[in-house]
């Protein structure tokens, strides 16, 4: 193979089968003809899985101890690999990418997220230190973005921050089919749930999405089919003390085949993310995901959501912040269901054609062939 279409991605936060970086970008690369690793810290042995070699490095459970040895770690096996290219995804690697940089290789940052907001929101920082950590993050990826040799952006807001000449929207659409389970109940015969699955955060909407369900009429029987995992102490007792939680079907983290059982059962698919730094330009997967099973969406009231939304027809949108709202919309999917199914229908068919990772991957390996072009000399510029 040769030496120059090689690739090591590199993340100290995220799992090893992580469906952005493994499942989507990884295996993509490796199907393009590409020799791929991924290192990732974990418990698991080395393996080689669907053409990716996936490597381990010690599994750290202290974050100071995580931030403080990973990257060396990281360095060590990428460098072991031979690889010519690194891609890297989290910011605190941002100094590893430097200094691999200075090694002469190729480098690649993947800004899942708009960093200098998300720190903004987080509740395990003081918030006297959140704006200056925000600012500092903020400077040191534009240090590194005029170095490297490209950017990847989950969402085209995130890739404004960085040199349009080097950038990469990378929009995280589905994977068609990935969802899909043969054995989903048909819709008409669901019981009265509409579900969350996903990351359960204060910021995410989840008081507001379980508040509202104490304005749902009792005689609907519905249910919060509610699915992943609690990340901020004390918020899961908050969550279970409303009145609404006695309406709330909790089943913890589910991998992905359960979850696609999960939303084979049920008539909606929410996603309330609050208004704020980080969240109001974003464009989470859970979005497509609901739309490529099919599930119509109850969804915040932002601009790049309506966009959307409003073309396809496949959803309500509301204030996230406004718990009767969310109600009204809960309401109206589960008392008109022919209308709910439809949006449904529709959502999933502008998956099909549109909003799916088979026509991002095309951009990934794209950008990856001229990657390789400068590498071996070519006078390609990144951004024919």
């Amino acid at each position: 193979m040769n030496p120059e279409r090689s690739v090591c991605h590199l993340t100290s936060v995220h799992k090893r089968g992580d469906l952005r970086i493994f499942m989507k970008e990884c295996v993509s690369l490796a199907e393009a003809g590409w020799r791929v690793s991924m290192i990732a810290p974990s418990s698991e042995g080395d393996a080689t899985v669907s053409g990716v070699t996936v490597r381990s490095v010690p599994l750290e459970q202290n974050r100071f101890k995580r931030m403080l040895l990973t990257p060396w770690r990281l360095l060590r096996a990428g460098l072991a690999t031979g690889s010519t290219v690194f891609h890297f995804h989290d910011p605190e690697l941002l100094p590893l990418g430097l200094l691999l940089k200075l090694l002469g290789r190729q480098v690649v940052y993947d800004a899942h997220e708009d960093v200098g907001g998300d720190i903004l929101i987080k509740e395990y920082l003081p918030k006297w230190i959140r704006p200056r950590l925000s600012a500092v993050i903020s400077r040191v990826e534009q240090l590194g973005a005029s170095c490297f040799d490209g950017v990847v952006t989950a969402t085209a807001g995130i890739g404004e921050k960085f040199p349009p000449h080097k950038t990469l929207v990378l929009q995280n659409f589905p994977l068609l089919g990935e969802l899909n389970d043969r054995g989903a109940v048909p819709y008409s015969q669901r019981s009265q749930r509409i579900a969350y699955v996903g990351m359960i955060a204060r910021e995410r909407g989840i008081l507001p999405m379980i508040r509202a369900l104490a304005f749902v009429p009792e005689a609907l029987q519905m249910k919060l089919l509610l699915a992943g995992t609690f990340v901020s102490r004390g918020l899961d007792s908050e969550a279970m003390k409303d009145e609404g939680w006695k309406k709330v079907d909790y089943r913890g983290q589910l991998d992905r085949k359960t979850l696609a059982k999960a939303l084979g059962e049920a008539r909606a698919g929410v996603v309330l993310f609050l208004p704020g730094p980080g969240y109001d330009g974003s464009l989470p997967n859970k979005l497509f995901e609901y739309m490529t099973v099919g599930l119509p969406l109850v969804a915040s009231d932002f601009p790049n959501w309506r966009a959307i939304i409003d073309e396809v027809k496949c959803g309500i949108l509301v204030n996230p912040a406004d718990p009767q709202a969310i109600a009204k919309a809960y309401t109206w999917i589960l008392e008109n269901p022919a209308e709910a199914e439809a949006m449904g229908e529709r959502g999933r068919a502008a998956t099909l054609n549109t909003y799916n990772w088979r026509n991002e991957s095309k951009k990934l390996v794209g950008f990856y062939e001229r990657l390789a072009a400068l590498r071996s000399g070519s006078t390609q510029a990144l951004a024919r």
